[in-house]
C-alpha cells in the first residue's frame, strides 16, 4: 500500500475508533480488558483450535507449528492491546496501524476472509460469555459493556479487511483470488446461514414472549447482536457496497430490536398472550421482509458471477467499468499510473474457417492461459470480445507496460497451440498499449489502446505498438 493510500485508509478508521473512545466509559473498556488480558492465551488457543479442527479448510493455510511458535502469541498480544484505554490521538493511530498491519499479514499468508470473520465471531461469543460470568448476568451496564466489546472487535476486523483488500489490489494476489475472497465463493451459503440465524432468532423471541413467566425486556435476544444483525451492520456494506438492500436491512435490524421489547411491555401490561397476536403478525412481516432482502443479495451475487466469460472464465466487459473507475480513483490518490494492453489474435478468422469453431475455442482457451500466466499477480485480465483480450496493468510505467507487451508477443509466438490429436497451429498476437494519462473518462484510454492496436496490425502484426509510437 502506498503511503498516500495508507494515510487515507488510516484516517477513516482512526475516526471510527476515536468516536468509540470519545463516548465510551473508560471503566467499561477496563472491565473488558480485565477479563480478556488474563485469558488471552486461552482465547487464542480456542481461536486456533477452531481454525485447525477436523473438516475445517484452515489446515490449507495454517499448521500447528505456526500456531504454537508465532500466531497464538501474536493473537494473545492483539487481544490485550485492543482492549486497552487510549489516552490520545497517537495511541489511536498506533491501534489502527496495528490492524492494517495484521490485515496485510493475513493477505500474505493466504488466510481467507470468511475464515477469519468466523473466527472473530467465535472470539466475540466466547469473550461475551466470560464477561457475563465475571460481571454477573444481572450486572448493571452488562449490555453496554457487551455492545462495546462487539463494536471494538468489529472495527478492528473492518480495518483488517480493508488493508487485506488493498494489499491484494496492490499485487499480492491475483484479481480472481481477490474477488473470491472479498465477495466469497461461499457467499450464497453464508447468506442462507444468516437467514437461518434470522429465523432462529425469531423462534427464540416468540418462545420467550409466550412464556407463562414473562421475561424482562433485557432477556429478549438482541437482533443487532445476533449473527445476522452484526453481519448486516458491519459486513454487508463492505460486500455489497452501494446496493439499496443494505440500507433497508440496516433499518430493519433496528426495528427488529425495538418491536420485541415493545411487545414485551405490552404483554406485561395486558397480562394476556392473546394481546401479542397482532404484534406477532408485525414481527413475522418484518422477518419475512429481511429474509426477502437477503434473497435479493443472493441474486446480486449470482448476477456478479455473470461478469465472467463462459468459455475462458475470465472477467468479461461487464466488469471492466468497475475496475477502470477504481484504478482511476486509485491513481488520483496515489499518483501512480496504470496501462491497458488490448490484445488481438492475428488471423483468428482463418483458424475458425480452416479448422472449425471448436479448434478456435481451444486456441482462445490456450491464449487465456498464456496471458494469465505471463502477467503479474495484481493485473486484471478480461475477455474483451471475440478474439480480443484486455490486460489492465496496475502501478506501471510506460516502459514496463511496453516490456510486458513485448514479452507476451514473444511468448505467444513460441508456444505450440494444440487443436486436436497431434495437430497444432501457429498463433501470434498484436497488442496496443496505452498508459493512463489522467483523463477522467476511461473510454479515451481504451480508444488510444485501440488506435495503437490498429498501428500494430498495420505494421505487420505479431508485434505491439504503444499509443503514439510503434514497437
Amino acid at each position: 500500500m502506498t503511503p498516500e493510500l495508507q494515510s487515507a485508509v488510516s484516517n477513516s478508521h482512526i475516526g471510527s475508533f476515536r468516536a468509540v473512545f470519545d463516548v465510551a466509559n473508560r471503566a467499561d473498556i477496563e472491565r473488558i480488558g480485565d477479563v480478556v488480558a488474563p485469558a488471552a492465551d486461552e482465547l487464542a488457543e480456542i481461536f486456533y483450535q477452531l481454525m485447525l479442527a477436523d473438516g475445517n479448510d484452515a489446515a490449507r493455510f495454517l499448521d500447528h507449528d505456526q500456531v504454537h511458535s508465532r500466531l497464538g502469541a501474536a493473537l494473545a498480544r492483539w487481544l490485550r492491546d485492543l482492549f486497552s484505554w487510549r489516552d490520545g490521538a497517537g495511541d489511536i493511530e498506533r491501534l489502527v496501524a496495528t490492524q492494517l498491519h495484521v490485515g496485510s499479514i493475513h493477505a500474505r499468508i493466504d488466510l481467507p476472509l470468511h475464515l477469519l470473520n468466523h473466527g472473530f465471531s467465535v472470539l466475540k461469543e466466547t469473550i461475551g460469555e466470560r464477561i457475563a460470568a465475571a460481571l454477573g448476568e444481572d450486572a448493571p451496564g452488562l449490555f453496554r459493556v457487551l455492545s462495546l466489546m462487539h463494536g471494538m472487535v468489529d472495527l478492528a476486523s473492518a480495518a483488517m479487511d480493508e488493508s487485506y483488500l488493498h494489499d491484494l489490489m496492490n499485487g499480492a494476489r491475483q484479481v480472481q483470488v481477490r474477488q473470491n475472497q472479498l465477495i466469497g465463493q461461499d457467499m450464497v451459503v453464508r447468506l442462507e446461514r444468516l437467514r437461518a440465524s434470522l429465523f432462529d432468532w425469531q423462534r427464540r423471541v416468540v418462545t420467550l414472549l409466550y412464556r407463562a413467566d414473562l421475561p424482562v425486556s433485557a432477556q429478549i435476544p438482541s437482533a443487532a447482536l445476533s449473527d445476522f444483525g452484526l453481519w448486516i451492520t458491519h459486513k454487508a456494506g463492505l460486500f455489497f457496497a452501494g446496493m439499496p438492500e443494505v440500507n433497508e436491512l440496516e433499518r430493519f435490524v433496528v426495528q427488529l430490536d425495538e418491536l420485541p421489547r415493545r411487545l414485551c411491555e405490552l404483554r406485561r401490561q395486558e397480562r394476556s398472550p392473546s394481546t401479542l397476536d397482532r404484534g406477532m403478525e408485525e414481527l413475522d412481516a418484518l422477518v419475512t421482509r429481511v429474509s426477502w432482502l437477503l434473497s435479493c443479495l443472493i441474486e446480486r451475487h449470482t448476477e456478479g458471477e455473470a461478469a465472467r466469460d463462459t468459455l475462458t472464465h475470465l472477467f468479461n466487459r461487464r466488469f471492466l467499468d468497475t475496475i477502470l473507475q477504481r484504478e482511476i480513483r486509485y491513481c488520483a490518490l496515489s499518483q501512480s499510473k496504470f496501462a491497458v494492453l488490448l490484445v488481438d489474435l492475428d488471423h483468428f478468422k482463418r483458424i475458425n474457417d480452416t479448422y472449425g469453431h471448436p479448434a478456435g475455442d481451444k486456441v482462445l482457451l490456450q491464449t487465456a492461459e498464456l496471458l494469465q500466466s505471463n502477467i503479474r499477480a495484481g493485473d486484471f485480465l478480461f475477455r474483451y470480445g471475440g478474439e480480443e483480450f484486455l490486460v489492465v496493468m496496475t502501478d506501471v510505467t510506460a516502459e514496463q507496460a511496453a516490456r510486458a507487451a513485448a514479452s507476451l508477443v514473444r511468448s505467444c509466438e513460441a508456444r505450440v497451440f494444440e487443436i486436436g490429436q497431434d495437430e497444432t497451429v501457429p498463433v501470434t498476437l498484436s497488442i496496443g498499449v496505452a498508459l493512463y494519462d489522467g483523463h477522467p473518462d476511461y473510454a479515451q484510454l481504451l480508444a488510444r489502446a485501440d488506435c495503437a492496436l490498429y498501428a500494430a496490425k498495420a505494421g505487420g502484426r505479431n508485434r505491439y505498438a504503444t499509443a503514439g509510437q510503434g514497437g
